[in-house]
């Protein structure tokens, strides 16, 4: 199954993901709210 998956791919499919039988997988990303990592006072 992975070589007739392999030999059917061309430059559009570049970057995706695939499940074994061939369907092509959702790219997932994992969006989180900003974390303030500097100050907001100056300390002192």
């Amino acid at each position: 199954m992975l070589w007739q998956i392999i030999t059917r791919l061309t430059m559009d499919d570049s970057g995706k993901f695939f499940d074994p039988d061939g369907t092509t997988l959702p790219m997932v990303t994992q969006q989180h709210d900003a974390k303030p990592y500097g100050m907001t006072q100056p300390v002192g």
